[in-house]
C-alpha cells in the first residue's frame, strides 16, 4: 500500500522527536547530584522523621490512627528518596 508523502514525513518527524528527547533525558543520567544537597535532604528526612509523629499526636486524638498515618508518612517520603536516588 502507498503511504502519502506528508504522513509519511509526520511519521519520520515525530521519530526524530521523541529519539531527541531520549537522548536528552539519558544525558540527565549521568549528572551525579551534588553531594551537599543529598546530605542536607538526609538532613530533612531525618527531621521529618522526628517532628512528624511529635505532629499527629497533636492533632489526630486516636493513638491507633495516628501511628499508621506517621509510619504512611515516612514510609512515603522514604520510598521517594529511594526512587529519586
Amino acid at each position: 500500500s502507498h503511504v502519502p508523502p506528508p504522513i509519511m514525513s509526520r511519521t519520520f518527524q515525530e521519530l526524530s522527536q521523541g529519539l531527541h528527547a531520549y537522548t536528552q533525558a539519558e544525558r540527565l543520567v549521568d549528572v551525579p547530584m551534588p553531594f551537599p544537597y543529598v546530605q542536607l535532604v538526609h538532613f530533612l528526612l531525618l527531621v521529618w522523621c522526628i517532628v512528624i509523629p511529635m505532629i499527629m499526636i497533636e492533632h489526630v486524638e486516636a493513638f491507633t490512627v495516628a501511628v499508621p498515618l506517621c509510619f504512611l508518612s515516612v514510609l512515603g517520603m522514604y520510598g521517594i528518596n529511594r526512587i529519586c536516588a
